[in-house]
């Protein structure tokens, strides 16, 4: 019979956690809705793995709301249930080798805004 992994979290700094899987697995990830963060998670990914990598990095991405999507052909946004109005999701994750960056963009005001515009660190 197998056992149940196990997993450690620990807190490095306000932002970033250290998630251990049966002392075999380390993911750093951060967790945020500060530009200023985004941009030194973004910076930090770049110089570990674009060393590596002169074609260029591969992200993976996911992004989530609570409400269920729609088929609006939008790549940020979703659907919600009053009047057709579309909303944005509620989180982005960006995961490059071991190391995720969590986006919380409930709190973005200009997630409201009809742009629907990423945060601008993650256009550079």
């Amino acid at each position: 019979m197998e056992e149940g992994s196990e997993i450690w979290i620990e807190k490095e700094d306000d932002d970033t956690f250290l998630v251990t899987i049966d002392n075999k697995f380390f993911i750093t990830t951060t967790s945020t809705e500060r530009q200023d963060t985004m941009g030194e998670w973004i910076r930090e990914t770049q110089a570990i793995y674009g060393k590596k990598n002169k074609k260029g990095i591969i992200v993976g991405l996911s992004a989530t709301s609570k409400e269920n999507y729609a088929n609006s052909g939008g790549y940020w946004r979703r659907r919600s249930k009053d009047k057709g109005k579309e909303k944005p999701y509620d989180l982005l994750q960006l995961c490059v080798g071991n190391h995720c960056l969590l986006v919380d963009m409930t709190n973005y005001s200009y997630w409201r805004s009809p742009a629907y515009t990423l945060p601008k660190v993650m256009w550079s």
